[in-house]
């Protein structure tokens, strides 16, 4: 089903943050911080890039690992830097990571990967207008965005991942081998307040 969808390159990805930063600076956003990447994705797209006016572009001071945990860790450092949006290129796994480190900072998901249900393909500057847009307030954020529901795992207290086998979702109870202690499954919706449910576990 996915042997020919679409992919973007790393050429791609470059032409995509420059047309951003181009759509950005058109708004008038003045500082954006790019991510560091394995591939120097962020350093590439500001070189050569003449177009005015342009935001002051800043790298992230963070370790880049590689894995997963990156973009979780960026969007963090955005957050506490005052984000006002976050643009993310990748596919669920990328956004799920970062929504885990924005919090509330509202996300503009680019797709480059491929077939996915949270990014879609927009074009850069496209992006770049309305994330700069989001970010100066000057659109009603609750008019342009849509809040997605939050499904958070805790095990014995303790934020974690389920294994697929102890979280089927047509069973009210939840299974797992002794020892095990107790899941607090918490799902969050745009209405105020969590909603939190406990189960205890039973070795089979």
């Amino acid at each position: 089903m996915i042997a020919h969808a679409t992919t973007v390159d790393n050429q791609g990805k470059i032409g995509i943050v420059r047309r951003a930063l181009i759509g950005l600076g058109a708004l008038g956003v003045d500082d954006v911080w790019l991510m560091p990447d394995t591939n120097f994705l962020g350093e590439r797209a500001v070189e050569g890039l003449r177009e005015r006016p342009l935001p002051r572009v800043k790298i992230l001071e963070m370790p880049v690992t590689g894995q997963p945990q990156d973009s979780e860790r960026a969007a963090h450092l955005l957050r506490e830097a005052g984000a006002g949006c976050i643009i993310t290129l990748g596919g669920d796994g990328t956004v799920r990571m970062a929504a885990k480190g924005a919090g509330e900072v509202p996300l503009l998901p680019i797709s480059t990967g491929t077939n996915n249900v949270l990014p879609s393909f927009v074009e850069g500057t496209i992006a770049g207008l309305a994330a700069g847009a989001v970010a100066k307030g000057m659109v009603e954020l609750a008019t342009v965005a849509v809040r997605h529901k939050w499904l958070e795992v805790w095990y014995n207290g303790q934020p974690g991942n389920a294994p697929w086998w102890i979280l089927p979702p047509w069973r009210d109870s939840l299974w797992a081998p002794a020892p095990c202690g107790t899941w607090r499954i918490c799902a969050r919706s745009s209405s105020p307040g969590p909603i939190r449910r406990t189960w205890g576990c039973r070795p089979l």
